[in-house]
């Protein structure tokens, strides 16, 4: 669970308190590699196909954190390719 620091309107509030469920956040951090990537795409995978969780309609990934990235993680996430 993520909480704004932005004050906002009750009804928005009351909004993401309902619907918060459809959003993932991941908050990556240290280097990330083809393999590495592979299991962030994978977790994705797995919360799409939760069918106990409310529908997913946005992922956010959080770079902040991230000191370096392999080509091939860039290339794995920017096509989301998820292995079978």
């Amino acid at each position: 669970s993520y909480h704004s620091k932005v004050e906002r309107p009750l009804v928005h509030r009351q909004m993401l308190q309902e619907r918060g469920g459809e959003i993932l956040i991941l908050r990556l951090q240290g280097f990330i590699f083809f393999g590495t990537a592979q299991k962030l795409l994978d977790r994705i995978k797995e919360r799409l196909n939760d069918r106990q969780q409310p529908r997913l309609h946005f992922v956010i990934l959080d770079f902040r954190q991230v000191v370096l990235l392999d080509s091939s993680a860039v290339f794995s996430i920017t096509r989301g390719r998820l292995a079978t």
